[in-house]
Formats: C-alpha cells, sequence, structure tokens
C-alpha cells in the first residue's frame, strides 16, 4: 500500500517539476504555523473548560440565582431583576436576605440578628438560619442595573 502511495507522489512530482527550496521552505512554515495554531486552540480550550467548571462549582456551592418576582423590595429591587445569593459569612442589620418560608423563596431586609444566628425580617418575623439562602449582593439584570445591591 505505501508502494503505491510512493508511485503516486513520484509521478505528481514528474509531472510538477521537483519542488524549489524557498517552496518546501514555505510549506514548512505554513504546516509549524498551522501546527502552532493547533497548540493554541487546545489551550484555549481547555482553559474555558476549566473557567466554566469554576464557576459552575461556584455556583453550586456558595451562589444562587434568584429573580425577584414582587414589587416588595422596591426602590432597591424590582420585579423581573436578577440577582445573586451569597451563603458566605452571616447577615447583618440592614442586609439584603433571601430564605425559604412556607416553601415559598422571600427576599427581605434584615432588621434584627438573634443570638442564635436567626435573622428577623419585616413582615414575616424570625427567620431561622437553616431557612437562609443567602445575603443578597449582586444584580446581574437588567444590565442597565447590574451592580452591588445595597
Amino acid at each position: 500500500m505505501s508502494g503505491n502511495k510512493d508511485e503516486i507522489i513520484r509521478k505528481q512530482v514528474d509531472i510538477l517539476g521537483v519542488p524549489s527550496q524557498e517552496m518546501i521552505k514555505k510549506e514548512i512554515e505554513w504546516h509549524e504555523r498551522n501546527e502552532s495554531y493547533k497548540r493554541l486552540m487546545i489551550k484555549m480550550l481547555v482553559i474555558l473548560v476549566i473557567a466554566i467548571a469554576v464557576i459552575i462549582l461556584i455556583t453550586s456551592l456558595w451562589v444562587t440565582v434568584l429573580q425577584i418576582e414582587s414589587e416588595n423590595m422596591k426602590p432597591v429591587l424590582q420585579a423581573g431583576e436578577i440577582v445573586f445569593a451569597i451563603s458566605i459569612g452571616e447577615p447583618k442589620i440592614n442586609d439584603i436576605v433571601a430564605f425559604n418560608h412556607n416553601e415559598k423563596i422571600y427576599i427581605k431586609r434584615v432588621t434584627a440578628v438573634t443570638d442564635g444566628g436567626a435573622v428577623e425580617v419585616e413582615e414575616l418575623g424570625t427567620v431561622d438560619s437553616d431557612k437562609m439562602i443567602g445575603k443578597v449582593k449582586f444584580s446581574i439584570w437588567p444590565i442597565t442595573k447590574m451592580g452591588s445591591v445595597s
């Protein structure tokens, strides 16, 4: 089989003539650039995969993405906004927190913190720390409101 390939190559060289050193040099440079480009693309793909894995890890362990459904936190948060709730650190007075209450997620401002880590919020009273999702720290949608939530 390889003898057949060699014969085909010999026939093509006979037809086209022997390539000059300059043509061979350009062909080698093209192959080197092509290999360099392939290596770069593989490196970029690996970096992209690692970045996506890190983002998934962070969001699954410490960050919850929530959409605001009501106007209760107006003017700070409005219906339709998308925010990050971060589950790191203890809530303090005036922090905005997300928590589960009666099988629903609420976002409210902390009015007091108890010794046991529970927080008090307007309208709902005391919320145990095990019901806490996290502190609402960052708005990501709409773009015009992207930034820190206070």
